[in-house]
This record gives C-alpha cells, structure tokens and sequence, in this order.
C-alpha cells in the first residue's frame, strides 16, 4: 500500500478512524478512556486558542505550543502517550489542523498512544457551492464550511451568482436583488446581505478557512440583462460591472482587512463565453487590483495574462508560467453516488505529488445546473459530502503518481491499491455514520462486491435480445461468430462499463448498439429480504443527458437485474417521459431517478447462494453506460 501512498500502510491497523489519514502515523500502543481535555498553553496561540476553549473540558493534559516544526505553516507534530497529548505547530493555522486530527482521534470517546508528524501536499484545497443557481440559506453554508474544516480543506470557493441571480447585496444596484432579475423558480430576490457574507468569512477565518469569492462575468449573466436590458460588455456594463467590484471591496474586503482578516483572491469567471468587448476584461482585472486582489479566472475561458490564476475544468491544461488551481478531477454533479469517493481517492491532484510556485492545490465543484426543488435536494440528490470527504484525503496527502486506469473502475483483490481503498472505506463508513446526523451521505461501502462482467455483444440496435449469459445457469465463455468472449473481474457497487468522459470502464473503445451482462453470487444463512441499491445510467444533476426514466421500465435502455432468475422490477418513476425543451435550462427538479433519493428495492434471498444478474444494454449515441446493484449490509459475502 505504500508503493501506491507512502505512510498509509499503517492505517490497517489504526485504532482510530482518521481522514485525512496524517503523513508520519506510529501508533505506540494503549488505548484508554477519555473524559474530556485539561488545555495548557503555551504562549499567544492565535485562532486556535477559541478552539481550544470550546474543548470537552476533563483532566487528560493537552499542552499546545506554537514552535518550529518542519512543513510549512499547516504542517503540525501531535503525540498522545499515558501523560498526556502534546501539540505544536509553527503557526496558529497548524495548530488548527492538528486540533481537527485531535477531534478525529477522540471521537469514540477512547484516547489512542500516537505520535504524528504531518503536513499538506497541496496549499490549496477547497470546495465550491454554486449558490448562483440553487440559492442556499447562509447558515448552511456555514455548516458547510465548518464541516470542511473538520477535514483541512482550507477554501471555499463561493460561487455567487449565475445566470438566474446575483446573490451579492446591491446598493449602488438594487435592481439586481429584484424578484424580475431572477428566475421564477430559483429563489428569485434571495440574496446575501453584506453584513452576511463577512459573517461568513469572519466564521471561515477563525477556523482556517480562505473564502474565495466569484463574481462570474461578462457569461453567465442573465440576470444582468434583465435587470438593465443590455449586457455586461455594454460599455454601460462594464462600468456597472467595475461599480459592483468597487462596491464588493468597500462593503466586504476592506472592512474584513481592517479587522485582521484576509481576502486575497476574487474569481472573475471569464468562463463558456465569447469576448466580444476588448476592453471588458481588462477594466474589471484592474477594478479587482486595485483593491490588493489576485484575480482567478476559469480555464478553458478568456486568455489570462501572467498575473492571474487559473481554475482548469473539463479539459483545461496548465499554461507555461501561469499558476493554476486544478478542478479536472469531474464535478460532483457528474458523480454517480458510488463512483464520487474512489473516483477522488486515486486521482492524482494537479498531475503532481505535491504543490509548487506554479501547481497551487485543487478545488472540488458542484454545479447542479437543474433547478434542485429544495435546499435538501443539493445534498441529496448528489454526492456531495462524501466526495467531499474523499477529496479531502486526496487534496491533503497528494499521491506520488497517477492512476489512470482507476479513473473509473476499482482495483482488484489482488491489487494492493485495493487494499489501500478497503481500509480507506472501512474508515469513511465510520465519518458517514458521524456526518449522517446533520448531512445526507448518500455512499455505502462497496468493496465486497465482486462480479464477472462479460461483453459486449453486438445487438443491432434491439436492447431486448437475448445472448447466452441470460440462459444458462453460470456465466461462461461465450462464442459467437466465431469470435471468444472471456467474463472480465469486476469490483464496485457501481459499474462503469465506460466513463461517459470517454475514458475509462470495463470495455476499451466506444462500442455502441451492444449489451453487457454481471453476474455475482451473494451468501445469505437464512431466507429473508435485503435491501438494495439499483440503478442504470445515474443521471447527472446538472443536466437530463443520460435521458429520461421510462415508465415500467429501469432505463431508456431497458436494463435489467435478476435475483435467482427472478426480474427485480423498477419504481414507479415520478418524472417518467420527462425530457426538458431545451437541455439547460431545467426547472422540473429530480425526483426518484437516482438510486440512492428512492426508497431501496428489496431483493429476496434464499437460504445459500443466490445468483445475482444483472443486463446492461447500451444505444448508438447514449452518453452513459454503467449499471448500480449493492446490497445495503456490510459484510455481505460476495463471489462472482
């Protein structure tokens, strides 16, 4: 396991469940009780001081100091023996880091002997909420960004307006807090309040968290028409656009700066736009610089010049000389709930082991373009706190290389990087049962699911026909027009038989007008029902590309799943036949369609082996091609 993240072997054994799991871990033996912590400081300790205070007070000695300690200033030395725990750092930021492994450690109420050493791979490690879209109440965010720091992600990446709204308070332009600049179904007149937002950037501060704020322009910007009737790269746009910087830095940035509190960068967005107006972009790069700020511009999107930082998506590639923020790793929307947390623990951040002057650290994006219904439903209906969690790990600990053939599939058994995601999920299941209490986590384990997978199979465009596997009692080498088809071992509760990204699944290529088929065999010692996750082709949140439901049916392409010969039949969809006019924009939210915002089927098992098959046919142009069968039971016993 330390071939594929030096340090991590250690986990196997940890008494502690610990995300991310620390750089230098020595677990030095003994466990005993722990009641609660007696502090001791040592000198002026800055923003850790007010978390400390708020400790469970007891009488296990925790002196903390701020002292040289190799790593930068997150990096921390933590060591737990019978007198005590001992924490020091270089700055109040690694003493913050430190207290958040300290809370991991104690979390079950025992208290392990360990000594850490520990630092980031990465300065930037963030998450980024599109509230532009799908307005979110400021108190949830700031749970969010609280949560966040549990984990050491260090930025929020607020997203604040998109086309249906500007969610920034206006005085120099109220109309744009108007109900008519809005969408009528996307809280049309909800916005932040300036007080609001530096409450939230007070409350980030204090626990080590940079907000980086975005004002998206001259795209995306729909709002902007409506409110004036013409466009932000109107010379009389770009003169508002500049008064609503100015205004931003007066109302929010100086104030905060007064105060002691940074805020360093604004995010301009330049993204999914044409340039039309030459002088737009420099106007409002000087508006943000003369204010102190680093400007963040999305890349691909308007040319940046050699002051600026990118923020790469979809298929951006860092330019020479130019410092970027890497966001390539897929947006959650686009995560299948299964998928979202081994898709972000073998990525490898900024194509690097570790951060330099030029490669700065990674943000994780949500944007569920499609209207959400309700604030629930943005966590609900993706994944976004256990990829959150996921991405932790990664963005902290870095990996020594990539692994592209992980992009989106699991290793096998007799892969050590498989041994290295088990133990990673045995202690993400814990964090879930923690989080779960105030967050939907919609993830459960899936490493003890192994299939064989055999395919694809031509079949003329007609996703009823039926090939072999479906009529024999065990999947086997198949032969048709004298070409040998060999079942391929599979792992994953989620099965991508190839990445809608193009890269990655079980099959090579682009086969189209095919069918797949799994089959895997599950122990049960009695008869009895078992709930399951089932699902084919997870839509994403941002869109309706994988197409729509069908009545009576578990996909357009009529996937199938059998337990013990006997079809598991699909729900009754809520938004069957629902496809929108026009694909962006969507105001009919999602309801049942992915597998994990449904009740679980329930599946029949008799007493012994149970055959589990599952058909996955796929059409000529279908952006998705993978299937969903977990059992909800940890532990289930699995052979294909």
């Amino acid at each position: 396991m330390d071939d594929f993240d030096p340090g991590v072997s250690s986990r196997a054994q940890a008494p502690a469940a610990l995300i991310p799991y620390p750089r230098e871990v020595r677990w030095t033996g003994g466990v005993r009780e722990f009641g609660g912590w007696k502090p001791i400081a040592s000198g002026y300790l800055g923003r850790a001081g007010q978390v400390m205070a708020a400790l469970p007070k007891g009488d296990a000695p925790l002196r903390v100091s701020i002292a040289p300690v190799e790593g930068g200033a997150e990096a921390y030395q933590l060591g737990i023996s019978n007198d005590g725990a001992e924490l020091k750092a270089s700055s109040d930021l690694g003493l913050l880091r430190g207290l958040a492994t300290l809370s991991q450690l104690v979390a079950d109420k025992k208290l392990p002997n360990v000594e850490i050493r520990d630092r980031p791979a990465f300065p930037v490690r963030g998450f980024m909420h599109d509230v532009g879209r799908n307005f979110q109440e400021i108190e949830t965010i700031g749970r969010f960004v609280r949560t966040m720091a549990d984990y050491k992600l260090n930025v929020f990446h607020w997203h604040l307006t998109d086309k249906p709204g500007y969610r920034i308070e206006s005085r120099r332009h109220p109309v744009l807090n108007s109900e008519t600049a809005g969408v009528p179904t996307r809280s049309p007149g909800r916005f932040y309040a300036f007080g609001q937002i530096r409450g939230l950037i007070r409350m980030a501060h204090r626990l080590g968290v940079e907000v980086l704020p975005e004002i998206d322009m001259p795209g995306h910007s729909d709002y902007f028409n409506r409110a004036f009737g013409f466009g932000m790269q109107d010379p009389r746009g770009v003169k508002i656009c500049c008064e609503l910087i100015d205004e931003f830095c007066a109302e929010i940035i100086e104030p905060l700066r007064k105060e002691g509190i940074p805020v360093p960068r604004l995010h301009l967005g330049a993204d999914e736009v044409k340039i039309t107006n030459p002088e737009f972009l420099p106007a409002v790069k000087e508006a943000a610089r003369k204010h102190g700020l680093e400007v963040v511009m999305w890349r691909p999107g308007a040319a940046p010049d050699a002051e600026a930082v990118t923020q790469l998506w979809a298929q951006g590639k860092p330019q020479k000389g130019i410092r970027f923020i890497d966001s390539t790793i897929n947006y959650v929307n686009h995560m299948d709930f299964e998928d979202s947390v081994p898709h972000a623990f073998f990525w490898q951040p900024c194509g690097k082991s570790m951060g330099d002057k030029q490669a700065l650290g990674t943000i994780l994006c949500h944007w569920p373009d499609v209207n959400a219904g309700n604030e629930a439903n943005i966590y609900q209906q993706s994944p976004v706190v256990p990829a959150m969690v996921a991405s932790a790990e990664r963005f902290w600990r870095g990996l020594p290389k990539a692994h592209p053939d992980l992009w989106a599939r699991l290793p096998g058994p007799d892969d050590p990087r498989f041994m290295a995601f088990k133990h990673f999920e045995r202690d993400l299941a814990l964090h879930g049962g923690r989080l779960s209490k105030q967050w939907p986590f919609p993830y459960a384990a899936q490493s003890f699911m192994k299939w064989r997978v055999i395919g694809p199979f031509p079949n003329n465009g007609d996703p009823s026909m039926v090939f072999p596997p479906e009529s024999s009692e065990r999947l086997e080498d198949v032969v048709i027009d004298n070409k040998t088809y060999q079942p391929a071992r599979v792992v994953g509760g989620t099965v991508h038989l190839r990445h809608f990204f193009g890269t990655g699944g079980v099959f090579a290529g682009n086969p189209q007008q095919v069918t797949a088929y799994a089959e895997t065999r599950l122990w049960s010692d009695a008869d009895r029902e078992l709930p399951c996750w089932i699902g084919f082709n997870s839509p994403s949140t941002s869109d309706r590309r994988a197409g729509p439901v069908v009545p009576g049916k578990w996909s357009a392409g009529d996937g199938k799943a059998w337990v013990n010969g006997k079809e598991v039949p699909p729900p009754e969809w809520k938004n069957a036949g629902y496809l929108p006019k026009a694909m962006w924009d969507d105001e009919r939210p999602f309801a049942d369609e992915g597998y994990a915002c449904r009740e679980p089927s329930i599946i029949r098992l008799r007493k012994g082996w149970n055959r589990v098959l599952v058909k996955a046919p796929r059409a000529k142009g279908d952006w998705k091609w993978m299937f969903t069968f977990l059992p909800l039971e940890s532990g289930l016993c699995c052979e294909p």
